[in-house]
């Protein structure tokens, strides 16, 4: 059973054998949370909604440190035009108000639970499908090619901006595969000689996250070994479905 808000989805599966990791359950959920779902017998999909659910709300704050917030104290709204936004408060209002005021040194981003180096707030918009987002996959994709070389196995363009006539947020989720997630690391300083931020794992073992465009965020690559091929299927699942069920795309865009 897949599980999710729009297209942040994870597998029921995935998360079965997850909560059994040592470490798992401490690096997602505070200890509140961890309660509430060892109360009610740590149903895998109840751990699956609420992983999928924190792991959009994450992606909003900007934080790969899922424990550092509640899910309760986020919500998915819309506006008087229709638009949605996100509403926050307690820790992950002060995670928001922390990135609003570009706390960024290394004393503020561990005080506040975010990852050093951070800048300010994301500005979050949805607009309709744009026929330019696949080629600004292929140029982008170009580029990370040749940062990589050797290295890259297979590249990927990935999330909602990879599916025809999904509205999305306007940025190019890019999923490159590498022999080893750690020759990502070799290649930080051309990455960022692109314009990326290199933030490591970012939350998610065995990852390479980069994003690009400060607040006004263009691109996001999410790198992984070619061995990592749960992680790889999750992602290319997702879109292959949405893609094959244009039905199901448009329920995505409605959420």
């Amino acid at each position: 059973m897949i599980m999710g808000i729009g297209v942040d989805m994870v597998s029921e599966a995935r998360v079965a054998r997850s909560i059994k990791r040592p470490g798992f359950l401490e690096k997602v959920y505070g200890p509140a949370e961890r309660a509430l779902l060892e109360g009610r017998g740590m149903r895998p999909q109840t751990a699956a909604a609420n992983f999928a659910a924190k792991e959009a709300f994450g992606k909003a704050l900007g934080t790969g440190l899922l424990r550092e917030f509640a899910l309760c104290e986020a919500e998915a709204l819309r506006d008087e035009n229709g638009a949605p936004y996100f509403s926050f408060s307690g820790r992950a209002a002060a995670l928001m108000q922390a990135r609003r005021r570009g706390l960024c040194g290394a004393g503020a981003a561990r005080g506040i639970g975010l990852p050093e180096g951070g800048t300010g707030m994301q500005h979050i918009t949805v607009v309709p499908y744009d026929p330019a987002w696949p080629g600004l996959y292929e140029a982008e994709a170009q580029a990370i090619a040749g940062v990589l070389g050797q290295r890259l196995t297979a590249i990927h363009h990935i999330g909602s901006t990879a599916v025809p006539g999904l509205a999305a947020k306007p940025v190019i989720d890019i999923m490159p595969v590498v022999r080893a997630v750690t020759e990502a690391d070799e290649c930080r300083a051309d990455f960022e000689a692109l314009g990326y931020e290199y933030l490591g794992e970012f939350g998610i073992p065995g990852r390479r996250y980069l994003r690009k465009g400060g607040d006004e965020r263009t691109h996001q690559m999410h790198i992984f070994a070619s061995d990592d091929v749960h992680a790889i299927a999750r992602h290319l699942a997702v879109r292959d479905y949405l893609r094959a069920h244009p039905a199901r795309a448009g329920m995505a865009r409605r959420l």
